[in-house]
């Protein structure tokens, strides 16, 4: 069923080509007229009559500046619109319960030494994979982007995207990082700062100890990341 995303994408779209091929239409017929021999009884009486509409070209000119611009304008929202509903599928949606990812990290048992071992659960995907990283400590690398429920029932889809996991030394520096196959390219949130209180977005490194004895469980909510432990 189409969202009101692709309902006034699209909408935008054939607007903005109706009036884009009406201006083409416009100036192919002004350029057939002027190939055509001239009727100079036509003109004659063109000219002679009191009621014919006199315009400058200027004015002519502005004129079909202006509605190409509008066309122009309509074009590019409706794409971008698009855009922005392609983006959002690298974006799963918020977990029911919250929890999106447990992670357990032991410390490496061969050389060279200062590595770790990680088990990373990802729920909402039913996705499992074992790491093996440089460092001290584990971080993950993780994005969340929340609409106002209004744009939800537009279309517009919240939800949050894994990129990394991050293999940090004692002063939280990053040695070494695995991608995740599923992270997608994600939004150039730069483009939707006018959004302003609309969207709340959020970028974090979530951290934890390579502790064996103790599984960390990541969470994601309308509000942002937490972490907690058992």
């Amino acid at each position: 069923m189409p969202t009101g995303v692709h309902l006034t994408s699209w909408t935008l779209i054939g607007l903005g080509a109706v009036l884009l091929f009406s201006l083409l239409l416009r100036a192919g017929q002004a350029l057939w007229r002027r190939l055509q021999p001239m009727n100079v009884w036509a003109r004659y009486a063109e000219e002679a009559s009191p009621y014919r509409r006199r315009r400058t070209r200027t004015l002519g000119c502005i004129g079909i500046f202006l509605w190409l611009a509008v066309a122009l304008l309509l074009l590019g929202a409706g794409w971008g619109l698009l855009a922005l509903d392609r983006a959002l599928d690298s974006y799963a949606p918020l977990p029911a319960d919250g929890v999106l990812a447990t992670l357990q990290c032991w410390p490496g048992e061969s050389d060279p030494p200062g590595t770790m071992g990680c088990l990373l659960t990802v729920e909402p995907l039913a996705y499992t994979q074992t790491l093996s990283l440089r460092g001290s400590r584990w971080g993950l690398d993780a994005e969340a982007i929340v609409w106002d429920r209004t744009l939800e029932q537009f279309g517009l889809r919240s939800g949050f995207r894994l990129i990394r996991v991050v293999g940090l030394g004692p002063e939280g520096e990053a040695l070494d990082q695995a991608g995740l196959p599923f992270a997608g390219q994600g939004l150039n949130v730069r483009w939707l700062r006018p959004a302003g209180r609309l969207l709340f977005y959020q970028r974090q490194l979530v951290q934890g100890d390579v502790t064996p004895d103790r599984v960390y469980e990541v969470t994601v909510s309308r509000s942002g990341f937490a972490l907690r432990s058992w």
